[in-house]
Formats: structure tokens, sequence, C-alpha cells
């Protein structure tokens, strides 16, 4: 049987949707108005606004302009630690974001063999999740792309729930021993490591497969809640 999520982390998840949504109730388009007061790390890339966290860093330095900025955030986990990844699209298309297990993530649980630990998921005309390779690398799940201003992820050790559009009716969860190893797992491929990359308009380690729409992003740890 795959893990439990932690259900006071899908609560934290609505209530966190629910304050930004209360915040953002004069505003003309519902949910656009994130602040970075809010969050540990955030960036806006059409302001060239940034926020900064020590435990997470740039991987691959960005490039472009406005929603059109690609590059590569290098995620480090603390031992139970979740991360709640926040974004603003305008007009997503293509490789909008791909998080994933691995340095060399490229899209549909590939990696090039860096890690066995190399689970991911992107947004590339659908929601899509897939596997380490612990389990084959297979598709985990998969669903129609309903991302068009606003995602939220938290992201933890083998667990990941998204909510898009603050719509209640999206709350989504996973788990699974194949998904993100963040606990010190073993890896039978490279070093051990408790690490999340995020590949912003453009696929982790393929820097040819890109996209837009990422406008804003922002960070916010949950410390020490992984628990099942």
């Amino acid at each position: 049987m795959a893990p439990r999520f932690d259900v006071k982390n899908l609560y934290f998840l609505c209530l966190f949707i629910g304050a930004s949504l209360a915040a953002s109730y004069n505003e003309t388009l519902c949910c656009r108005y994130i602040h970075e007061s809010d969050y540990d790390a955030f960036y806006d890339f059409k302001k060239r606004f940034s926020k900064h966290d020590p435990q997470i860093k740039m991987f691959h330095s960005f490039a472009g302009s406005g929603c059109s900025m690609r590059g590569v955030f290098k995620l480090e986990f603390g031992r139970g630690d979740r991360l709640l990844i926040d974004m603003i699209f305008e007009d997503p298309q293509g490789w909008v974001y791909n998080l994933g297990d691995s340095s060399t993530n490229n899209g549909y649980g590939g990696d090039a063999g860096t890690q066995s630990n190399d689970a991911e998921m992107q947004l590339y005309g659908t929601l899509s999740g897939y596997y380490s390779d612990v389990k084959g690398s297979q598709l985990a799940f998969g669903m129609a792309n309903n991302n068009n201003v606003r995602a939220t992820l938290l992201a933890g050790d083998h667990c990941v729930t998204w909510y898009n559009e603050c719509d209640p009716t999206s709350l989504n969860y996973f788990c699974s021993k194949g998904w993100f190893a963040l606990n010190d797992d073993h890896d039978s491929e490279g070093p051990v490591n408790n690490d999340l990359y995020l590949g912003v308009n453009r696929a982790i380690g393929a820097p040819e497969l890109v996209g837009k729409g990422v406008c804003k992003i922002g960070f916010k740890w949950i410390r020490g809640s992984n628990t099942y």
C-alpha cells in the first residue's frame, strides 16, 4: 500500500490558498495576487524581483525575460520537510514546469542514468507524473491541463499534492515508494540526496525542451512535518 499523505498538510494547503484568495477579493482576476511576504523565497520574473532562501538555489541560471524566463532551481530538503510551490501563469504553453528528483530529468521519467530515484512530474500539454526506476519509470498519473492562472504544489518524501486555479474540487494527491525520495533513500545509480529540481518554462535536464507562461513563483517550507 502506498503511504498516506498527512492530512494536516492537506489542510495547510487549503488554508494557505484560502487566505491568499481572501486577500485577492478585490483583485480584477481572482488568485492573481500573491505577495512576497507570504513566502520564504519569491521570484517575479516580469518585475525582476527576487527574494532568496539558502535551501532554494539556482541550478541552471535563468535567461530570457518576463514570463519566458527559463532556468532550474535546486530545492534542498531537510529531514521531514515539505515544500509549497506556488506558481502564477499567463498564457502557459509548451514545457511550463518540470519537477523532478534528478538533476538530469528530461521528461517522461528519463534522466540518462544519473539517479535511480528519478521520479518527475511535468506540465506539457497534460499534467503527468512518472515513477522512478524503482517502478520502471512508468506513468504514475496523467490528467488534462487545467493550469491557466495558478497552480500550487506541496512536495515531500514520496508524496505530492496539487491544487489548481483556487478550485477546491481540483485538490489531488499522489503517494508512492516510487515517487520523490527525500529521506536518505538508497540510490543504485547515483549519490544519495534529498533534493528536488524545478525546471521553469523548460525541462530540468533538457534545455531544448522549452515553454513559457510562469511569471511568478513562491516557495514556502513546512518544516519536519513529513509523517505518514
